[in-house]
Parts: C-alpha cells; structure tokens; sequence
C-alpha cells in the first residue's frame, strides 16, 4: 500500500475550505485494478487535534467573550462549542452613542468555525481582523447588523445571498435592498429611513 497526503498544512494538520477539502488519499494496489479511498479530514485524527488544543485556548483565556489582538470578539460556548464572532465596521466612525454597527458570523459548532476560518493555531484566531470579517460579509459568509437605539429594538441584519443584498428587521420581515445602498454608512441611512417610516 502508498500513501499519498494531500497539502498538508502546519504542524501536519490536514484542514481545507469547503470547495477545496485536503484529504489523505491511500492507494492500494493489486495485480487486477488500483483504488482510491479518499478520507474526509474532519474525520481524521488531525482535526480533532486541532479541535482541542483551540478549545482549550478559549477556556484558558477567557472567551466568553473575550477579544483577540485585532479587538474582534470571540464567544465560545464550552457546552454547546457553539461560537459568534463579533467585530467593528473597519473605517466606519459612529458619531451618536445610540447607534451600533457590527459585522457577524455565528457558529454552531468549534468544528465549523475551525473550518469557515481555516483555524489551524493559535495564531490564525489572532489573524481575524475587522477587515477579514467584512470581506466575509461582502460574500455572504457574515452578517452586517445595524441598531439605531439604545435598546437594540430598532435594527436590520444585512446579508449577501446570490448576488442580492438582504435586510431582515428585528420583526424578522426581510427585503431586498435597492443597489443605491450599498457602503455600511448608506446601509445606516437606510436603516433610519426604514424605522423612520414605519413610526410614521
């Protein structure tokens, strides 16, 4: 039997992104034909490696939440491995103490933040910037989400999905946006304009 292993990343651990999944891949050969068996890597003993030595990261170091070095929260839930990741609007200033702006990616699991984020150390939590959570954002793999009080009553989450920008109101109706509002400062307009209107 040869075995073949397939981008294999620091310290031997195996992790890819969904379209591009690293994989080992063992061959085995016989006088009548030759197969290959390819392994899933969550599945592999690499990942839960990982898993853990990340785990025990947050648990040591307070994540519930806590901040990284880029000052993007981290929550993790030790019970669930559930985590939500929470970071500033890179460039944009919010003069008024009642409005908030913050971009979003919630986790179910510690396995697929490991996997959206290609977590394969301790550094790689501390390489998530406000800006790697916008670029998420701009292809649908975050949330922008807007207040406009105090209370958190009065908000739209906006998400990418095909090319279409979405708005769901705290009431959980959701829209489309017109293409006129597209930066995080129209979206804040946009969003005053909408509430503005239904008080009306």
């Amino acid at each position: 039997m040869q075995t073949y292993r397939s981008k294999l990343f620091k310290d031997n651990a195996v992790i890819g992104k969904k379209e591009n999944i690293s994989v080992i891949i063992l061959y085995t050969q016989t006088p009548l034909n030759r197969k290959a068996h390819r392994i899933n890597f969550i599945k592999n003993s690499a990942m839960q490696v990982i898993a853990t030595h990340i785990s025990n990261y947050l648990l040591e170091n307070g994540f519930f939440p806590g901040t990284n070095s880029h000052c993007v929260s981290i929550s993790y839930d030790p019970q669930t491995t559930a985590l939500t990741v929470t970071s500033d609007v890179p460039g944009l200033v919010l003069d008024d103490e009642e409005l908030t702006m913050e971009l979003t990616t919630e986790h179910p699991s510690l396995y697929h933040f490991l996997y959206e984020y290609i977590i394969t150390q301790i550094d790689d939590i501390n390489a998530i910037t406000p800006g790697v959570m916008f670029r998420r954002y701009q292809v649908g793999r975050a949330t922008l989400t807007c207040f406009i009080d105090a209370n958190f009553e009065s908000g739209i989450s906006f998400t990418w999905k095909e090319g279409v920008l979405l708005a769901t109101d705290t009431a959980g109706e959701t829209h489309e946006v017109p293409p006129a509002f597209m930066t995080p400062a129209d979206l804040l307009v946009y969003t005053q304009n909408y509430y503005e209107l239904k008080w009306l």
